[in-house]
């Protein structure tokens, strides 16, 4: 065997050992707010999340209730390859783009439609699958908001 071709196959061990994720996302997850961590950011009274995950698919749509009654909605369609895909927000519709940070973690960035937000989030599902972690940092026209929120698999 050639060297060459000795380099070629450890690539390919190498490539393929990066591309097998096994974690899937993929639930109904219910926020646990007295684990969340809120700063300054206002404080649901609830929110649920419903995510399909079929690497590298990734799709999930979510809903945010307010004490006060109001609802507002999220969500995301698209490949988890760095690549631009539409995705809405409370504060409007934009594109995002998702990546794998680390073997565990997702890490995404929202961008919306009229430049005014940016939301940069990593989401790391625990080793067990059953927590759902995210670190979510906002900025728009009111300055920067960040805080934590962890979900429980249901």
């Amino acid at each position: 065997m050639s060297l060459d071709n000795l380099k070629v196959g450890l690539a390919a061990i190498i490539l393929a050992g990066c591309s097998s994720w096994t974690l899937d996302f993929s639930g109904s997850w219910n926020l646990n707010i007295a684990r969340s961590d809120w700063g300054e950011a206002r404080k649901p009274l609830r929110v649920v999340v419903e995510i399909e995950h079929r690497e590298p698919a990734f799709k999930y749509s979510g809903t945010v209730f307010y004490p006060d009654g109001e609802l507002r909605s999220f969500g995301f369609d698209g490949l988890i390859d760095g690549k631009s895909y539409r995705a809405w927000r409370s504060f409007g519709e934009g594109k995002m783009s998702m990546r794998h940070s680390d073997e565990r973690s997702l890490l995404s960035v929202f961008l919306s439609e009229d430049g005014r937000y940016r939301e940069e989030t990593t989401t790391t599902l625990t080793e067990n699958g059953r927590i759902l972690k995210r670190r979510i940092k906002v900025t728009g026209p009111g300055g920067e908001t960040a805080w934590d929120e962890v979900y429980e698999r249901q």
